[in-house]
């Protein structure tokens, strides 16, 4: 049963696309933590400077159409609509005065955090919200905290959680076997891969694994 405490987690990321990995670490999210209410992803603009980034609004969509079918995930377009490019400290504060009566947690992998003292307000972020972060590869949390001095005072505001697979380099090799044409069925859920396939994205070349007839992938 969950705690009365509402926390509403923001996981931010391209989304490019979503994959099964990133739906899997958000069911793992939600069912770790009784006081998490929903998971909300928050996909980035198409100001953020990243390569081969797909529009915008073909990103939401995929999230759109596998979110509804789980209560605890929900879609965020507040970065997306922005006219200006978000920080991190600008998406929290406006998500903070939107749901006003929950704890609001991020998101961040510990390749995020080995930089976060370089990004705008980090203490406010850090004063006023937690960080719920993944242990990617061999980092580990503690380390990190202990070897950086400007993160050590603030080490209660941590909550640590092994990710078991990364999401973005499962997104990379997504992408890549589109590109020369090879089934990506099973790498991430069937509704966001029927509509890669309808609409023809990320240059996806028309093989005997990615054919649509009567809306089904043959």
């Amino acid at each position: 049963m969950k705690s009365i405490e509402k926390v509403l987690v923001i996981f931010g990321g391209s989304f490019n696309p979503p994959t099964n990995s990133h739906f899997s670490l958000a069911e793992q999210i939600y069912c770790s933590f009784d006081e998490v209410e929903k998971v909300i992803f928050m996909p980035v603009s198409d100001a953020y400077p990243k390569k081969d980034l797909l529009e915008a609004k073909y990103r939401v969509k995929m999230l759109e159409l596998v979110c509804k079918l789980n209560p605890h995930f929900e879609v965020s377009t507040l970065e997306v609509d922005s006219p200006v490019l978000l920080s991190s400290i600008d998406t929290l504060r406006r998500m903070q005065k939107a749901y006003e009566d929950h704890e609001i947690w991020l998101v961040l992998g510990t390749d995020n955090l080995k930089v976060m003292t370089s990004w705008t307000c980090y203490k406010e972020i850090l004063e006023g919200f937690r960080c719920l972060v993944l242990e990617r590869e061999d980092d580990i949390l503690e380390h990190i905290i202990e070897q950086d001095t400007l993160l050590k005072p603030y080490k209660d505001r941590f909550i640590k959680m092994k990710e078991s697979i990364h999401s973005d380099e499962s997104a990379t090799l997504l992408r890549q076997k589109l590109r020369e044409g090879k089934s990506i069925r099973y790498m991430l859920p069937d509704e966001a891969y029927f509509y890669i396939v309808e609409k023809g994205l990320y240059t996806v070349v028309p093989t005997s694994h990615n054919k649509i007839g009567n809306n089904n992938i043959l």
